[in-house]
């Protein structure tokens, strides 16, 4: 049976803590963040790529909606996160679905997607692994700055992760 909400035991050798579980959520989406999801990949940080497929378009009855169904596949995809180093491969992969309202020529965005999927991960040292599966929701602002090549962003990513709760600000992913 598992301890109660006041245990302080921490969790489970082949489980994540909280800070881990909001840092690997840190990381997975800085991987995304604005990406053409046109069949492409972006090398992790840490060696290994995140591919990923979908598409992001128009909204047939309103076209300052932009309608996002994408898949992140990851695949041995290192990522540091405080003094440790996660190794990451899809199960079945995290899938972003959902809607950016573009108010005017180049923004800014409300963002508003469900993030979903899963997967596998594994730490080195000490030798430990399992299995994350995720159900959250992004939500937020994108504007561009400066001379349209810097986005900040604004808002947060909220619910399970990784079978803990989180509330990770977007701006943290710097």
């Amino acid at each position: 049976m598992s301890a109660g909400c006041g245990d302080d035991a921490g969790p489970e050798p082949d489980s994540l803590d909280e800070a881990a579980a909001g840092g690997l959520a840190v990381g997975l989406a800085s991987l995304a963040t604005f990406i053409d999801p046109a069949d492409t990949a972006v090398a992790c940080p840490g060696g290994g790529v995140a591919t990923f497929s979908g598409e992001i378009v128009p909204d047939a009855a309103n076209d300052s909606i932009l309608r996002m169904d994408v898949t992140m596949a990851p695949q041995g995809c290192g990522l540091r996160v405080g003094n440790v180093d996660f190794v990451l491969d899809a199960n079945p992969g995290v899938r972003q679905q959902g809607t950016a309202h573009i108010r005017g020529l180049v923004g800014p965005y409300d963002l508003d997607y469900d993030i979903t999927g899963g997967f596998d991960w594994r730490v080195a040292s000490p030798s430990r692994s399992g299995t994350c599966t995720l159900n959250l929701e992004l939500t937020g602002r994108a504007e561009f700055v400066g001379d349209d090549t810097e986005v900040t962003v604004s808002g947060s990513i909220s619910g399970r992760f990784c079978d803990r709760e989180i509330d990770v600000p977007l701006d943290s992913l710097g």
